[in-house]
């Protein structure tokens, strides 16, 4: 039952399944919560409108007694009727307000407060009507009673001054112009109480009438002959005039009274009613709002409570999907990746499940064990080749040997037929070589044993290369032939560039090759961020795409797997009509993967190709097995130097060939003859020696390797224990090309190294280089050590050979007098470079390393405290004569010493590294104690110049 319900047996299918349940369950419980949210604030919303919707209604019954009042005032100061009629229907509208809100209102509070608002503009209404009747009667007296008064008086006036003209009185017309004068005025000051009345101007309209009367009385004194009648008349109307003006001020304040003390007395109330009323509906409103929130609030409460249960829990089902579903898929598609990409070194997951990825794992388990028993199958075909190769190198050495003498024909004893013939031998052998070496090649990758060579270099060197090599043959052809570079390329790139060069040279040698009219093309460019790879450690924002683009036959859909493959094309017609044996795409994708890139090929039958190879653009450390170069020639430079026939003859030279295989041994006799003095032989390296113990003049020896008693190791090594042997030139030969062979031969003491088989241009050059120096008269091996033109003085041999006792002896040689010291060490070779540096550390303070010039000087940059410099001097890229000259020429390293290394110990070597500025110059292999003593010497005399700087001579 338990095994049941445990989910690690069930299905895939039935966990997802159930994740996915689970989650909708959750979904639906969710749901639910928020619709009674939804409910709960709807309900609340509805409250919230309804108190709402009271207080915009107490708003607007506020808002129309405001311009209720505002009205009152507007008609009280312009009496225009209008505006009456405003007020009037203003008062309707606030009736039918308080009618509706009366009606609605279920509060006792603000009922009653509804009710004494309705009493109060009743009798607001009220007062407003007596208002209207007041002011009326105000108006009346003004425009009726003063206005007549005035009127009939000035009538009186005008008749009384026309009588006193026709008399010629002077004086009572001037009396009646000052009475005219002072009604006028009266009739103004009325006029204006009337539009601003106030007691200032009652007042002073007071006054004016009792100037009004005064005058008066002087012209009816004055006027003594005239109409009594008329006399009388104006002493009543002045009368009639004062008492209508009191009358007006009367009306007027009783008038201001009822508007500004009883009627705004009854607004002031109102006003006072309704903000009562807005302050109990918007506290109301303010309850009903808190009310809301809070249900809004523990709605949204309990929907976080959910939501994030839901979210931990999709969390933990993604988790557990993840951890039991996703990561196993993901894990099992890296390693099958891995074994589809040839590496075998890779665990299955997911074994002993129960579910689809445990039968996978069992499947590609099983998968695995075949790519094993594949791989040990092509491992072991690879190991067979790569002996093989030995043996068909050995007897392909005598045959390219003497078929290129035969060729020279410098006898001139042969027919122009049989020169063609030798030709076409040498030819053949060639191109058997070339197979060898590509059959070498594949084995060596397939077995594991090619080295990667990491180099950084621009990318202009590689355009001007593919140029140089491919346009003149597309021109033959008549194609269009280009290389471009993105702008967005980097500067430089980090990877096995000769590797890479070798896989491009392959596709344009192929695109040219299958391309009969049109175009070659290619294009160097970051790779597109969308672009998708086989090879999961390829990072599309981090690798750089070589695509070369042709116009040729291309390659059908359902052939194009097949092109990658060893010995195999698109088609066995293809092979009789261009020829090739196939195998150089499948080293292609061999040296790709080796070093960390991938190829895609796009092609459609008839339309051309594009093979495109995507690398990083900084090769990753763990595809990283060596950073060692052989010191090879490009392949054009090569080309060129093998075209020249070396022409070489010193019959005083005598050169000893030692090798097992009597042909190669027939083979170099013939070719060396005539050329040099006297040819010595020996089978192996135990009678090398007792020849050399014979003759003591042999110039240089051809060594083989492999050869039985003693091989060529062994015998290179027991010779350079001798010292008068210590400086001659051994050139190492061996049909075993495989990586490392070319160090092993020479740290056992070589010379040089040349791999069989040797074409007879490099090997005569080979001697040339060696036999135009001069010999060493002395066999010393000791160090010679310069400071300037002055030669130092050399110190004792400390040991007899004892490598321990030599170590302890050395530790006591006073470096630097006790100051901290940093040594530099700089060689091509890392074995070197590790047993120096580890020889060494024991002995100095610090000890830096750097694999050529180029990056001794940046190290030396980077450290300016460096005390000496043990320099090789054959190295890729810069060599140690021009660091030495740049260090010379660079302030701050021109006083750093300087002890120069270099496996070719001739005097000219010498002299070459002294002249280039180092301080002293020994040959390799290196004597340990005499290169710390020598470094003592330099050491101690930088130290002495330190204290006592020598004087400037100029």
């Amino acid at each position: 039952m338990k095994a049941r319900l445990n989910p690690l047996h069930m299905s895939i299918g039935a966990r997802i399944f159930l994740g996915f349940g689970i989650i909708l369950a959750l979904l639906i419980i969710l749901g639910v919560v928020g619709n009674f949210g939804v409910d709960s604030a709807a309900r609340n919303f509805a409250d919230y409108g309804e108190s709402n919707q009271q207080v915009r209604e107490v708003l607007a019954l506020e808002r129309n007694v405001l311009d209720l009042q505002r009205g009152v005032l507007a008609y009280t100061y312009s009496g225009y009727e209008g505006l009456a009629e405003r007020v009037r229907d203003l008062q309707k509208v606030l009736s039918q307000q308080m009618v509706e809100a009366r009606s609605q209102v279920v509060d006792p509070e603000r009922a009653k407060i509804l009710e004494q608002m309705d009493a109060h503009f009743k009798l607001y209404a009220g007062n407003f009507d007596a208002a209207v009747e007041e002011r009326h009667l105000r108006d009346e007296m003004a425009f009726k009673q003063l206005e007549n008064s005035g009127d009939q008086a000035l009538e009186l006036l005008e008749k009384i001054h026309r009588e006193m003209q026709f008399k010629g009185d002077e004086q009572g017309s001037a009396l009646v112009n000052l009475s005219r004068m002072q009604l006028v005025l009266v009739q103004r000051d009325a006029l204006r109480f009337l539009t601003r009345p106030n007691a200032r101007l009652v007042r002073d309209t007071k006054k004016r009438l009792n100037d009004l009367s005064s005058a008066l009385e002087r012209l009816v004194k004055h006027w003594r002959g005239g109409d009594p009648q008329v006399a009388q008349q104006l002493k009543d109307l002045s009368g009639q005039f004062q008492q209508a003006f009191n009358g007006m001020v009367q009306a007027t304040r009783a008038y201001m009274h009822l508007v500004y003390v009883v009627m705004g007395g009854e607004a002031a109330q109102i006003g006072y009613l309704a903000k009562k009323l807005k302050e109990i509906s918007l506290k109301e409103q303010g309850l009903v709002e808190q009310d809301m929130s809070r249900a809004v609030l523990d709605t949204e409460r309990m929907i976080e409570v959910v939501s994030l249960i839901t979210i931990l829990l999709g969390l933990f089902l993604a988790w557990k999907t993840s951890r039991g579903i996703s990561s196993p898929i993901r894990a099992m598609t890296h390693s099958l990746t891995n074994l589809a990409r040839g590496r075998r070194n890779v665990e299955i997951p997911g074994k002993g499940r129960s579910d689809e990825i445990g039968a996978m794992a069992m499947a590609a388990d099983v998968f695995k064990e075949k790519a094993d028993e594949l791989a040990n199958a092509s491992r072991y075909k690879s190991e067979f080749l790569a002996n093989m190769s030995h043996e068909l190198r050995t007897p392909l050495n005598s045959l390219l040997i003497l078929s290129k003498v035969l060729s020279y024909n410098e006898a001139r004893n042969l027919t122009q037929d049989q020169v063609e013939s030798a030709e076409v031998i040498h030819e053949s052998g060639s191109d058997l070589l070339r197979l060898i070496n590509d059959i070498l090649d594949l084995s060596k990758v397939e077995a594991g044993r090619m080295e990667v060579v990491v180099e950084e270099r621009p990318f202009a060197t590689l355009q001007h290369t593919i140029k140089r090599l491919f346009q003149p043959i597309a021109m033959e052809r008549n194609l269009v032939f280009d290389v471009s570079l993105d702008p967005t390329l980097p500067a430089v790139m980090v990877t096995d560039w000769a590797k890479m060069e070798q896989i491009l040279r392959n596709f344009l040698s192929n695109a040219v090759k299958f391309t009969e009219r049109g175009y070659v093309k290619v294009h160097i460019a970051p790779t597109h961020r969308g672009q998708l790879f086989m090879n999961p450690e390829l990072d599309p924002g981090r690798s750089i795409a070589f695509s070369v683009e042709d116009s040729g036959i291309g390659i059908p859909h359902n052939k194009q797997s097949q092109v990658f493959e060893a010995f195999r094309q698109a088609d066995g017609t293809t092979s009789r009509k261009y020829g090739g044996t196939g195998l150089g795409l499948s080293i292609c994708r061999k040296f790709a993967d080796l070093i960390g890139g991938e190829i895609q090929l796009q092609s459609e039958e008839g339309r051309g190709a594009t093979f495109t190879l995507f690398l990083p653009v900084k090769m990753p450390k763990a595809l990283i097995t060596a950073t060692v170069t052989d010191g090879i020639v490009d392949a054009p430079e090569m080309e060129n130097k093998q075209q020249d026939i070396v022409h070489f003859e010193d019959q005083s030279r005598v050169v000893l060939v030692v090798d097992d295989d009597r042909r190669n041994v027939f083979a170099l006799k013939k070719m060396l003859h005539g050329r040099v003095g006297r040819v010595l032989s020996g089978s192996n390296g135990l009678q090398a020696l007792d020849v050399l113990n014979e003759h003591p003049d042999v110039d240089l020896v051809f060594m083989d390797i492999m050869m039985p008693e003693m091989d060529g190791y062994q015998a290179m090594e027991e010779i350079r224990r001798q010292i008068r042997f210590r400086h001659l030139p051994i050139i190492a030969l061996t049909a075993k090309a495989m990586p490392g062979d070319r160090e092993r031969c020479l740290s056992a003491g070589a010379s040089d190294y040349l791999a069989k088989p040797v074409e007879a241009d490099t090997l005569l050059r080979a001697l040339s280089d060696w036999m135009s120096k001069p010999k060493i008269a002395s066999a010393s091996h000791e160090p010679v050590i310069h400071k300037g033109q002055e030669v130092l003085p050399k110190v004792r041999i400390l040991a007899d050979g004892n490598l321990e006792k030599s170590l302890d002896q050395l530790k006591e040689i006073n470096l630097g007098q006790g100051q901290s010291i940093t040594v530099l060490v700089v060689d091509d070779d890392m074995r070197n470079t590790f047993s120096l540096a580890h020889a060494l550390q024991k002995l100095v303070d610090r000890v830096l390393m750097a694999r050529d010039g180029r990056n001794a000087l940046s190290e030396l940059r980077k450290e300016p405290d460096v005390d000496l410099v043990i320099m090789d001097i054959m190295m890729p890229h810069m060599d140690g004569l021009e660091a030495i000259r740049q260090m010379r020429q660079e302030p701050g390293m021109d006083t750093i010493p300087v002890i120069a290394l270099s496996a070719k110990s001739l005097f000219e070597d010498q002299q070459v590294c002294m002249d280039a500025g180092a301080n002293a110059f020994m040959g390799k292999p290196v004597d340990l104690q005499q290169l710390v003593e020598c470094m003592a010497t330099l050491l101690n005399q930088a130290s002495q110049d330190k204290i006592s700087p020598s004087p400037d001579i100029s």
